[in-house]
């Protein structure tokens, strides 16, 4: 016994775990080299090498695909880099963090949303301390080319979160009985230095010991980690229940070559009060692991056009060096087909008597109508018009046969909408987990100073602002427009404008306004609106009253001053005041 416990027995079930999950991972990593090849280049050492090869300088010996044109890369990285400024934009607030109508009461209402919206701050200024946003930058690279990625967001003495995005190919997943993604295997390779900082020097054998001591920098050893429920807790707590403090995730370091004279490899064994895990994917079915990806869609595309382009540059070099014919009694002389070369030919040969073997090369014409086409197909299955549709409203003039900015926004509506359901996919897969464990972190640190109902525990509501949010978000708005268009059209036919007392206007703006992903802040609380229109309702009332008093003044005045008449009744209530006078 260690003091992790039965540490041989704990290796031996992370190990059995490991073959599982790299055996099935093996299955799929042919395919995923190929992607790589035609589509994303950088994941291919972690894919073929070894990972105490990876970073020694030779991540090209295993790129041997000949490529002959950029538009695969150009639709892969605009893609990419559509979802990540569409979906989480560190420059504008994409996200805000809310409660369901928590309490009885106005107060207790407004009080939660402040307190919340304290932590949704905390939160985004974390996401961008620690360096977040670089790993979900590789996230979206990893599920746009193969349809599922990684990274561990873990505690760190420095940055609160040590964020780390798992390379392709050098880790597995694992799923529940839900179908969830909830366990990874990965493997890195450390040297004996780093080992000793990491894990400390009571776990390591003399071997790497020694190695740390001579400052052996060139030997690296290959360290494994799992990270999986802790089943010991379960139903005692949620993952991301903030008030209870013990772990429901753990996370096991082992070292094959660090195991002999009495040690059986175990490293570490470390605990997280949250889930440390973030695992989507792109597009799956129920019971997949793996998702699939734009690159597998695209892949025979990627193949055809580099052959096709491969092609057209030999036609070129057709063009420009074309085969010749010549009479045999030249065939020692030699052509020079060099700029300002001369060729010497016999005083009974004609200069014509060389000449072409083929008179007129091909073109090429078909060939650039084909390519045209599959590099337009394989730009749809990027989602390329989709987001160079986007990219127009920032490019957009009106006049010289182009489309107004309302055309415009309507066009981008139309594209966002497309991407609805991926969008919801990763609302679960992605954003949902990753804005919900670094909340977790921003309040266990004490950065969030929030005062939450229940503790901080689940459920939050995360609303989502971003752009593509806000498009399909506006579906329901582009409704209510049409609703109301129509109730206008029977209230002006029946001449009855009461038919607008079936609408609730406030709730209508509010609702369009978070609808649109406009910032909350922006919104007055209902309490402070209401007290404005009551202020305004008083100080309506008190001028009404002050005019209505101007008047009344003006009207005695007026009567004052007004002339007697005798035989009227003002005249004899003159007289009568005359006589009582005297």
């Amino acid at each position: 016994m260690s003091k992790f416990g039965n540490s041989e027995r704990i290796v031996q079930n992370c190990e059995r775990q490991r073959s599982q999950m790299w055996t099935r991972f093996d299955r799929i990593r042919p395919k995923l080299m190929e992607i790589a090849r035609y589509v994303y280049p950088n994941a291919l050492p972690g894919l073929s090498k070894d990972v105490r090869e990876i970073g020694a300088g030779n991540e090209y010996e295993e790129d041997d695909a000949e490529r002959y044109t950029s538009v695969p890369f150009d639709a892969f990285r605009i893609a990419a880099s559509g979802f990540y400024t569409n979906l989480t934009n560190p420059a504008s607030p994409w996200f805000s963090i809310k409660t369901p109508d928590y309490g009885d009461g106005s107060e207790d209402k407004d009080y939660y949303a402040e307190e919340y919206s304290k932590l949704t701050d905390a939160t985004r200024w974390l996401m961008g301390w620690c360096g977040a946003y670089r790993g979900l930058n590789l996230v979206y690279k990893h599920l746009v080319a193969f349809g599922f990625g990684g990274m561990l967001l873990e505690p760190d003495d420095e940055r609160v979160v040590r964020v780390t995005c798992l390379r392709m190919g050098t880790y597995a997943l694992g799923i529940d009985r839900k179908g969830r993604v909830d366990r990874c295997v990965r493997r890195f390779a450390f040297t004996a230095e780093q080992m000793v900082e990491e894990f400390g020097r009571e776990n390591l054998v003399y071997g790497i010991l020694e190695a740390a001591r001579r400052g052996d920098v060139e030997t690296k050893y290959v360290v494994w980690n799992l990270v999986e429920p802790h089943r010991k807790l379960k139903g005692i707590g949620t993952p991301y229940t903030l008030s209870y403090r013990k772990f429901t995730y753990r996370s096991v370091y082992w070292c094959p070559e660090a195991s002999g004279n009495g040690q059986d490899g175990l490293l570490a064994v470390r605990g997280y009060a949250v889930k440390p895990l973030v695992a989507p994917r792109l597009m799956f079915e129920t019971g997949d692991v793996y998702g699939r990806g734009c690159g597998a869609d695209a892949l025979g595309h990627c193949r055809a056009l580099q052959t096709m382009a491969e092609s057209q540059l030999d036609l070129a070099d057709q063009e420009a060096h074309p085969a010749m014919m010549a009479p045999a009694s030249m065939a020692d002389e030699g052509l020079r087909l060099g700029p300002l070369e001369v060729n010497w030919y016999p005083d009974n040969l004609q200069p014509n008597a060389v000449y072409r073997a083929i008179g007129q090369p091909p073109t090429g014409e078909r060939t650039a109508r084909e390519m045209q086409r599959v590099e337009m197909e394989l730009r749809k299955a990027f989602f390329n018009s989709e987001f160079e549709t986007i990219s127009a409203m920032e490019d957009q003039t009106a006049g010289d046969g182009r489309m107004t900015a309302t055309e415009v926004r309507a066009r981008v509506g139309e594209k966002m909408e497309q991407l609805a359901g991926i969008a919801t996919t990763l609302n679960d897969e992605l954003l949902d987990p990753f804005v919900t464990t670094m909340a977790a972190y921003a309040m266990m640190s004490g950065i969030a100073q929030a005062e939450l109902p229940q503790g901080g525990a689940l459920p939050w509501d995360i609303k989502y602002e971003s752009a593509i949010h806000a498009a399909v978000n506006a579906q329901p708005i582009n409704a209510a427009s049409r609703s109301l268009a129509e109730a206008a059209g029977l209230a002006e036919a029946a001449n009855d404008p009461s038919v607008f007392d079936n609408f609730d206007a406030d709730e209508m703006v509010r609702d369009v306004h978070r609808k649109l992903g406009a910032p909350e802040r922006y919104l007055r609380r209902e309490k402070e609106r209401d007290a404005m229109r009551s202020a305004r309702a008083e100080e309506a009332a008190r001028q009404q009253q002050v005019q209505e008093q101007a008047v009344q003044a003006k009207a005695l005045k007026d009567a004052a001053s007004a002339p007697v008449t005798p035989g009227t009744i003002g005249g004899a209530l003159a007289d009568a005041g005359q006589g009582g006078m005297q």
